[in-house]
């Protein structure tokens, strides 16, 4: 039990970690190139009038952080039930 634990604290401190990197990232291309961010805020989402590049860019980083940390822990999930599954072969070591 306690390995089953350790791995899912490990998979959702990863997913986090991951969010926080892209939100990072993203403020980053938000405050290189605001242009660029503000051309994907132009979809119709923003409030008219004041628009924060930075900001903008940091919340998208985030959401795609999320989502490249579940796809990670999918991918994870995914390797440690085929392993389970099938096994290893003592036999051959």
């Amino acid at each position: 039990m306690q390995k089953i634990l350790k791995s899912f604290g490990l998979m959702v401190a990863g997913g986090l970690v991951s969010s926080v990197l892209g939100g990072g990232f993203g403020a980053l291309i938000g405050w290189i190139s605001p242009d660029f961010v503000a051309h994907l805020g132009e979809s119709g989402i923003r409030p008219q009038g004041a628009f924060d590049s930075l900001r903008y860019g940091a919340g998208i980083g985030a959401v795609a952080g999320l989502f490249v940390g579940f796809a990670a822990t999918v991918v994870a999930l995914f390797m440690a039930t085929l392993v389970s599954v099938f096994g290893r072969n003592e036999k051959s070591m």
